[in-house]
């Protein structure tokens, strides 16, 4: 084991969430505690209990840690409790069942005693990993596609994102609102850590199985589903707004191109194309509406505080006004599609002539781009009623 330097012997608190952890719990408090003692740092070991209905809360504290009780079940809502009964100056978290080494206590902390780092992750992946550790679509797909999706989002470097074993300083963790509750709490420490400016680093760990038995409580789907959702809500706004915005262009160019019908090497653009150009218009309008509906929730329940949408949704914007714009285009497609409807009466119901289906498609297109726009002002309406009351009630 590498022994540190101790910048003066800062105290450490590893944090353990447990839930149901019997047959290992006291292992990891031993072997956290061994590991201190060997490094030559002072600390506590905390377990954060998570309503075990084993005697997992009585084992931990036999060991020697501090037990909390978290009544709420939930891997983050275990951690933040975890981390905010923390006493010292510099944290550890590792999962109880006994997959991390806690000999790798101060190989993590060594990055943050140097100055060189806020946040440290255990890297499983460039590790020394058991056979079995982790299913292999969690280590070729599912990690990897998170790690992928945090690293372009935030401009990260980091190559496990869902490491369950970290180092980092308190007090910069606890300013920055950690709110996940469950499995995502892992995506949401490094979102945060990236707009926060805290320096992140990675260095190898081990990596075991669970030999306990205990089936595992990750649940591929659901906690995949709660990575996903995490980053609809805390993701960029651009997430959204720049795919919707390139759709939306494609679509509106198809479409001029439809109305024109240049020549292009000797071939005729055929009006289909308007069909193709409203469809891609849509689903890049519904795609920035669904952005900014995604974001409104995410800054009322306090995700995101900074920047266009939190500004809406304080009430700086009157959506009566959008709701204006989209009736106006609702009724210019109205008034559009009665058009076509004349010519093909005119036409003794025969087949519509090209020009004629361009202006349905876009007639068509123009009706449902207003009424979406009249239902975002209202439910933008109902979520900044909804944000008023709150501020009143707190």
């Amino acid at each position: 084991m590498t022994t540190c330097q101790t910048h003066g012997s800062t105290p450490i608190s590893v944090v353990i969430p447990c839930l149901n952890e019997a047959g290992s719990i006291a292992i990891c408090v031993e072997r956290a505690r061994q590991s201190l003692r060997e490094s030559g740092l002072e600390g506590e070991v905390v377990v954060a209990d998570n309503s075990s209905t084993d005697n997992s809360a009585i084992l931990a504290a036999n060991a020697g840690a501090r037990v909390v009780s978290v009544p709420r079940r939930g891997y983050g809502n275990a951690l933040r409790a975890g981390i905010q009964a923390a006493r010292n100056e510099l944290v550890v978290i590792g999962d109880g069942d006994l997959t991390y080494d806690f000999a790798e206590i101060s190989r993590l902390l060594q990055p943050i005693l140097s100055g060189d780092a806020d946040l440290v992750l255990g890297n499983r992946l460039k590790g020394r990993m058991e056979p079995g550790a982790m299913p292999w679509t969690h280590q070729y797909f599912g990690t990897p596609f998170l790690t992928w999706i945090l690293n372009r989002l935030y401009g990260l470097k980091v190559a496990d994102s869902q490491s369950g074993m970290r180092a980092f300083r308190l007090d910069a963790i606890r300013r920055l609102g950690l709110r996940a509750e469950g499995m995502e709490f892992a995506s949401e420490m490094l979102a945060r850590s990236a707009r926060a400016g805290l320096r992140v680093a990675e260095v190898p760990i081990n990596y075991a199985r669970v030999h306990t038995g205990r089936a595992t409580h990750l649940r591929p789907l659901r906690d995949g589903w709660r990575h996903v959702r995490f980053l609809l809500l805390f993701g960029p706004f651009g997430f959204f707004l720049y795919p919707g915005l390139f759709s939306t262009a494609v679509g509106v160019l198809l479409i001029g191109a439809a109305v024109g019908q240049p020549v292009i090497s000797g071939h005729k653009v055929s009006f289909h194309f308007a069909i193709f150009g409203g469809m891609l218009a849509l689903v890049g309008i519904q795609t920035i509406i669904l952005g900014v509906s995604a974001r409104t929730y995410s800054a009322i329940q306090g995700y995101v505080t900074e920047g266009f949408i939190p500004r809406l949704v304080s009430g700086e914007m009157k959506w009566r006004s959008v709701a204006g714009a989209g009736a106006a285009l609702a009724l210019l497609g109205t008034l559009g599609a009665l058009f076509v409807l004349v010519s093909w009466l005119r036409g003794r119901l025969g087949p519509l002539v090209p020009a004629d289906t361009v202006a349905a498609v876009l007639s068509s297109t123009l009706i449902v781009l207003g009424f979406q726009l009249c239902f975002l002002a209202l439910l933008m309406e109902l979520m900044q009623t909804r944000a008023a009351k709150r501020e009143i009630h707190e």
